[in-house]
């Protein structure tokens, strides 16, 4: 594959993985809640802090850094220069 192709499927799957909104998913498997009824702007950390409280947060917290940390690795682990392209789509997602 050359080094083009392997530049986009490492940003097309940093994107996808980023997108997922983990800390909506962990509110609403702790509690039953849809945070997003509550906020759909605010999906993050601050907002399962807010609505779960510190220990399901720094859960969310870890959840979101594996999210990130993971595409970023696994591109990085393709060749030179994929991984800060993965870092960058993981970001935007």
């Amino acid at each position: 594959m050359s080094n083009l192709a392997l530049l986009a499927v490492a940003a097309l799957v940093a994107y996808l993985i980023g997108t997922i909104p983990v800390g909506a998913a962990w509110v609403r498997r702790l509690t039953g809640v849809q945070a997003r009824d509550l906020n759909p702007h605010l999906l993050g950390v601050e907002n399962v802090l807010r609505l779960t409280g510190l220990p399901a947060a720094l859960g969310s917290f870890a959840l979101d850094v594996l999210k990130g940390a993971l595409p970023v690795a696994l591109a990085a682990s393709w060749g030179v220069g994929t991984g800060a392209v993965a870092a960058a789509a993981v970001y935007v997602g």
